[in-house]
């Protein structure tokens, strides 16, 4: 320790007897390297069972390399080895104090999962290469990296965790693969420089806050996939101008686009439920101004869409479209917001039980399909979950299968009878 100040207190010294500033340039590396040293601060390590890790404080590499997941950091477990906590800081990872060094993250082939927060609040992070033997991204991995600005997620991920890249203000773009069928609640929150973000075929669910606060995003299509959008989900998204909800979302969940200009939106017929403040106005401070920000039109296809009964639900600045003697139209007129009439409502089919592809017919089709559905294989529209739910329970599941089965013997056998 006396050798180390002693070196210390020599470079200090050089330092101040430079007389200029490229005698300063060339005292700075080792001095960084010299603060590593002086807090004790491990630059290798071992990550996982068969996982190593190595800082370069040169470069401001970190290497991850090896076979094999990631080991939880931070996580007690109870009596019967189940874990009951995951600690926040980023102090707990063996790299932790070197967080605010780390320049470039390179995970190499054969790592498979990356585990929570491990990245987190890494500041100075400006890029990651992640490989495609990854196949689990956890929560609030990449939280807080400021600088990071792209990253490409790789086949093999299932799930953007709950606040994996959140906060990480520089990010431009992300390629999301169509493994994932998952973005977890506050999975972009906060992403201030994301312009534009594609949603692949395999989502299903986006969650609470999900891109809540990306005020550079312009556009976003939702496709069919997807069945659930959660609360705050695009809130705060004060450039956001065009959506294309799916066809499957029966929910607009409270606060959903709240403060998005949207030039117009069409709610889908399937849509039963618009909740609280989903699409109300929000303002923001810009050149000292408060600006008020809204939808301005919203078509409404439903005629008996539950609009909950606020006059937040739906900004007083939009015009609503809708059909005579609808909701949108007792909605409008209670709370005193432009109307303009789509005429009459179409009338609606009646939906035939089992007869799962819609061909006016109940056979092994339908067994097929429904048993893909079951399995995960197939994502059912609003009007096939609703002809596959037989016994009306409000899942699809085996019954339902059998259900259609058992009818399906049954008819063969009244032919059987006729001839």
């Amino acid at each position: 320790m006396k050798k180390l100040k002693a070196l210390i207190v020599s470079i200090t010294a050089l330092c101040m007897c430079a007389s200029n500033m490229s005698v300063v340039g060339q005292v700075q590396p080792m001095v960084k390297f010299i603060s590593v040293m002086a807090k004790n601060v491990a630059t290798s390590g071992t990550c996982g069972e068969n996982l190593t890790w190595d800082f370069d404080t040169t470069t401001g590499i970190l290497t991850i390399s090896g076979t094999g997941e990631m080991k939880e950091y931070g996580v007690w477990y109870d009596s019967n080895g189940n874990p009951v906590y995951s600690g926040g800081s980023m102090n707990i990872f063996d790299w932790g104090n070197l967080a605010q060094d780390i320049k470039q993250v390179i995970i190499e082939d054969g790592v498979t999962t990356i585990s929570d927060k491990v990245f987190y609040s890494c500041s100075a992070l400006e890029s990651v290469s992640i490989p495609d033997s990854v196949t689990k991204i956890g929560d609030n991995t990449f939280s807080g990296c400021s600088a990071l600005e792209s990253v490409i997620i790789p086949d093999g991920v299932t799930k953007i965790g709950d606040g994996t890249f959140s906060d990480c203000s520089a990010l431009k773009s992300v390629t999301i693969p169509d493994s994932v069928t998952i973005i977890d609640d506050n999975a972009f929150e906060g992403c201030h420089s994301l312009e534009y973000v594609t949603i692949p075929d395999s989502v299903t669910t986006i969650g609470n806050d999900a891109l809540r606060g990306c005020i550079a995003l312009t556009s976003v299509v939702i496709p069919d996939s997807v069945t659930t959008i959660g609360r705050w989900a695009f809130a705060q998204c004060f450039s956001l101008e065009s959506v294309t909800i799916s066809e499957n979302i029966t929910e607009i969940s409270g606060y959903a686009f709240a403060g998005c200009p949207l030039e117009s939106v069409m709610i889908p017929k399937n849509v039963t439920i618009i909740d609280n403040s989903a699409f109300t106005t929000i303002g923001k401070l810009e050149n000292g101004e408060v600006v008020i920000l809204s939808v301005k039109s919203i078509t409404i296809e439903n005629p008996k869409c539950e609009i909950h009964d606020s006059q937040s639900t739906i900004s007083y600045m939009a015009t609503i479209h809708g059909y005579e003697n609808s909701t949108a139209q007792a909605y409008a007129e209670k709370y005193n917001v432009e109307f303009v009439s789509l005429g009459e409502a179409p009338e609606t089919p009646e939906i035939k039980k089992g007869d799962i592809n819609l061909d006016d017919a109940v056979d092994i089709l339908d067994v097929i399909a429904i048993n893909k559905a079951i399995l995960g294989q197939k994502v059912l529209t609003v009007e096939e979950k609703n002809s596959a739910d037989v016994d009306n329970s409000g899942i699809v599941d085996p019954v339902d299968s059998l259900n259609i089965m058992k009818y399906i013997v049954k008819l063969i056998d009244s032919l059987e009878d006729l001839n």
